[in-house]
C-alpha cells in the first residue's frame, strides 16, 4: 500500500468521504460528474531524509488537500477540523507507515475558477514516515 491510499483509507475512518464518490487523488472529475462538496489530494513522491545501515529510511511527503463547496463557512469548518486532525500525530493513523512527523497549514480560500459561487481551499501537509523492509 502507497503512503497516499493509507492517507485515503485514514481520511475515510475519519468521515471525510469516500475514494471515488468524494475523495479523488491528482484531480476531480468534471463538475457536473461529481457531488458538490469533495476533497482531493495531490501528492508529491517522497524523498529519503534519513537511511540506516539496514536500509530502513526516514522518508518526507507532502500532500496538498483541497475541498471545494457551495458554502463558504464549510470550507473553512472542514479545513479547519481537518488540519486540527492532522497536527495531532496520534490522531493520525496511516496503515504500514510508522508516522515520525506531520505539519499541516490551512491556506487561505478562494472563489472556484470554475464556479462563482464555489469556494475552494487548501491544506499544505508535510509528513515524515518511516517504513521498514518488511513492510
Amino acid at each position: 500500500m502507497t503512503l497516499l491510499q493509507s492517507f485515503v483509507k485514514f481520511l475515510e475512518a475519519k468521515g471525510y468521504g469516500i475514494s471515488g464518490q468524494n475523495i479523488y487523488v491528482y484531480r476531480v472529475p468534471n463538475s457536473k460528474k461529481t457531488e458538490t462538496e469533495v476533497l482531493w489530494l495531490i501528492p508529491t513522491g517522497g524523498y529519503p531524509s534519513s537511511t540506516n545501515k539496514t536500509g530502513e529510511m526516514i522518508k518526507s511527503y507532502q500532500i496538498l488537500i483541497y475541498f471545494r463547496s457551495n458554502n463558504a463557512r464549510k470550507v473553512d469548518t472542514v479545513l479547519n477540523d481537518l488540519e486540527q486532525t492532522l497536527n495531532c500525530s496520534q490522531c493520525v493513523d496511516l496503515e504500514g507507515f510508522e508516522l515520525v512527523g506531520i505539519r499541516a497549514t490551512q491556506l487561505p480560500a478562494d472563489q472556484d475558477l470554475d464556479s462563482e459561487n464555489r469556494m475552494v481551499g487548501s491544506i499544505n501537509c508535510q509528513l515524515e514516515v518511516y517504513k521498514s523492509c518488511e513492510s
